[in-house]
C-alpha cells in the first residue's frame, strides 16, 4: 500500500473513508455509525450467536453479522495488504495467505481443546496468543483488530472461558477492548471453551 499508485478499492475515491452503506463521508461519521451499528448487531451475537464452525467461515460470519449495515463486503477476507495507520507501524501477513494462516491457526487451537479446562492465568495467557495470532492474520479490511474508539465492550468470561450474560462476579474475568470491530475475535475466542 505504500506505492504512490496504489489505489485502496476500499476507499471513496480522494478521500480516506471507507466506502459504506450509511452515506457516510468523513471518518468520523463512519466512526459513530460503525460504533452504534455495530455494537447493536455485537448484542445480538451474544444471544443468537452463528454456527459455530471452529475456522474462517465462523469468523467470517461473525464479521458479516457485525458490519452488515456498513460495509458491502462484510465478512469477505481483504484482498489488499494493510497496517496500522500509525508512524512504524508493520504490515499485517499479506492477503494472499490468508486462507492458509487461517488453517494453520484454528488447527492449532483445536489441538489445545479450544482453551478447555484451563486454569485461570494459563487461558488468559493463550487467549491472549490466539488473539494475536488472528489479530497478525487480519483476515478483513476492517473490524478485525483494535480500534482507539469511544466505548468500551466488556465480555464477562467465566474462569474456563465460557461466555457469560450479566455482570461479572467475582468469579469472572472481563475482557475489555476498543468498538465493536474487534468483538468478532472475542466472541469467536470466548465461545471455543463451551464447545463439545
Amino acid at each position: 500500500m505504500d506505492s504512490p499508485n496504489f489505489i485502496d478499492p476500499y476507499l471513496i475515491p480522494g478521500t480516506a473513508v471507507l466506502r459504506n452503506l450509511v452515506g457516510a463521508k468523513t471518518p468520523e461519521e463512519l466512526a459513530a455509525a460503525e460504533a452504534d451499528l455495530s455494537f447493536a448487531r455485537a448484542t445480538q451475537l451474544l444471544d443468537d450467536p452463528v454456527p459455530a464452525t471452529n475456522d474462517l467461515a465462523e469468523l467470517k460470519a461473525i464479521h458479516f453479522h457485525l458490519f452488515q449495515d456498513l460495509f458491502e463486503w462484510a465478512g469477505q477476507t481483504r484482498r489488499v495488504d494493510v497496517r496500522k495507520d500509525v508512524p512504524g507501524a508493520e504490515f499485517f501477513l499479506p492477503w494472499g495467505f490468508t486462507e492458509t494462516a487461517s488453517i494453520n491457526c484454528f488447527e492449532e487451537l483445536a489441538s489445545e481443546n479450544h482453551l478447555k479446562g484451563l486454569a485461570r492465568a494459563e487461558f488468559v495467557e493463550r487467549l491472549a496468543y490466539h488473539y494475536e495470532k488472528i489479530n497478525y492474520i487480519h483476515p478483513f479490511r476492517e473490524g478485525t483488530g483494535e480500534h482507539s474508539g469511544s466505548f468500551g465492550i466488556g465480555l464477562p468470561l467465566k474462569l474456563d472461558g465460557s461466555l457469560i450474560g450479566g455482570q461479572s462476579t467475582e468469579k469472572t474475568i472481563t475482557v475489555r477492548h476498543g468498538p465493536a470491530r474487534t468483538t468478532g475475535i472475542w466472541l469467536y475466542l470466548s465461545r471455543c471453551s463451551t464447545r463439545s
